[in-house]
């Protein structure tokens, strides 16, 4: 086992800026059937109504219709809006993809996650996951699912490579998101640097910086398995030694082959820092992608800045 360097000429063919794949809402006033059907209309098939109470609430009951979306268009979005003030936000996904000229790139794209990406805010009790296909991973998550019908509240990444693009059905997309559920989680949703509200009711959605957003919480790692090394024999020695020996860098890949090691054999740096926690051997690096003229584009970059690439991506 080797300390894992980031893939340094992964491909891309398209990317799709930021985009809200999920919203659940509810409201305590009764919509009428007019008010539905517009809103299905605007969610263009994509909208699941249930009429029941919330199983939470200032009130038992308080809570009577659940609206939920996939992919809501802007035109949604405005309708969510326009719902009364007593309507809240408790679930939400924010995404974004990127499209890979072949599997190898694909695979790439979902390993930079696995192996070098840390969740802002990630609990040791959450557990990460690689879902796999035989012997190829198709996904990655730093919140194991749980049993079906156990309902689960906080936040958490995810990632996966083995679905066709939701917008263009294409092969080869890789696919990452924060997820959100509950209504404490999506109010502590802040624009990065904004002092603006958080995300209580959906009208809020409508001037939230999606990718500013999105790229300040993704944050990519290198581990420096020298300075792990000589961290962890500074650490049990109590010793303050500044020079990084070969016997560090042998100790430090020991380390982190043991610690990022999941149940199932798997590797992943949430896994490690989980278990060891953060230290000067985590070197920062923003992901570089080329396109097919081979034009460097960062990562980061591209999602901060909300643009599609190429321009003419739908």
């Amino acid at each position: 086992m080797h300390v894992p360097t980031p893939n340094a000429h992964i491909q891309f063919l398209t990317f799709r800026p930021a985009y809200v794949d999920r919203l659940r809402v509810w409201t305590p006033d009764r919509l009428s059937r007019r008010q539905l059907d517009q809103i299905e209309r605007a969610c263009e098939g994509g909208l699941h109504p249930v009429e029941g109470p919330a199983p939470f609430g200032p009130s038992p009951g308080y809570y009577r219709w659940k609206l939920e979306s996939e992919q809501p268009p802007l035109a949604a979005l405005k309708l969510f809006a326009r719902l009364d003030d007593g309507a809240i936000v408790n679930a939400l996904e924010i995404a974004a993809d990127v499209r890979a000229p072949d599997p190898v790139s694909n695979a790439a794209l979902l390993t930079l996650f696995q192996n070098h990406c840390l969740q802002c805010g990630h609990r040791s009790t959450m557990v990460p996951h690689v879902y796999r296909r035989g012997s190829q991973a198709t996904g990655f998550t730093t919140r194991k699912t749980r049993a079906k019908g156990t309902r689960r509240t906080g936040t958490w990444l995810q990632c996966y490579n083995d679905r066709e693009c939701r917008f263009t059905e294409r092969p080869d997309c890789c696919h990452f998101e924060y997820k959100f559920e509950s209504v404490q989680s999506t109010r502590r949703i802040r624009s990065s640097g904004s002092q603006s509200s958080a995300i209580c009711h959906p009208r809020d959605l409508l001037t939230f910086d999606l990718g500013g957003w999105l790229a300040s919480r993704l944050s990519f790692y290198v581990v420096d398995p020298g300075r792990l090394g000589r961290y962890d024999y500074n650490r049990c020695s109590g010793s303050r030694r500044q020079r990084t020996t070969d016997a560090d860098v042998r100790r430090g890949t020991r380390l982190y082959d043991g610690l990022s090691r999941h149940e199932d054999g798997q590797h992943s740096l949430q896994r490690f820092v989980d278990k060891y926690g953060r230290g000067p051997f985590l070197v920062p690096f923003s992901p570089t992608l080329y396109d097919d003229h081979g034009h460097s584009h960062d990562l980061l970059s591209l999602i901060r800045e909300g643009q599609p690439f190429p321009p003419s991506t739908p």
